[in-house]
């Protein structure tokens, strides 16, 4: 199981968390390098290569992936499986076509899926992704697991990537 949390140290710095257990307990712990939203996180400063059934694997957490050498020292280090959760898309941004995708659409998700489809496969969501996404798993000779929430986060909508 993988999970993201928040963690404190001894010295009160807080940290974008994400771990990787299983039943004999922690295999793998990352803190996220790049925290830039937040002034109140503290940037990481490690990568994370550990065995999962027989694989090596990686963990960047959302920011971290933008950064290719990120992706590339991973890769370096020996992962083979990169685990990428995100909290993305949706939100506004300087990038051309980004921006908030109106609720009103998740509400109405039943009765018009397809002008929520449309929205969540255009430039604010998939139709971005899919332009640097594969090219950190082919560039990298590795597998990439994207991961990002769905649905309502109090105000903001966030989307899923098929």
């Amino acid at each position: 199981m993988l999970a993201g949390l928040f963690e404190k140290d001894a010295d009160g710095n807080l940290f974008k968390a994400y771990v990787c257990v299983d039943k004999t307990g922690l295999l793998a712990k990352f803190r996220k390098l790049h925290p830039f939203i937040n002034p109140y996180l503290t940037p990481g400063n490690a990568y994370c290569v550990f065995d999962l059934h027989g694989w090596k694997c990686g963990i960047l957490i959302c920011y971290d992936n933008n950064v290719i050498e990120n992706v590339r020292a991973t890769r370096l280090l020996g992962a083979e499986v990169l685990f990428m959760p995100h909290v993305t898309m949706c939100t506004p941004s300087t990038r051309p076509g980004a921006g908030f995708v109106d609720p009103a659409l998740w509400h109405n998700r039943e009765s018009d899926p397809t002008s929520l489809r449309l929205e969540f496969d255009g430039m604010k969501g998939r139709e971005w992704l899919m332009k640097w996404l594969p090219a950190r798993a082919y560039d990298n000779a590795m597998y990439c697991v994207f991961s990002n929430p769905i649905g309502m986060d109090d105000d903001q909508l966030k989307m899923v990537v098929p």
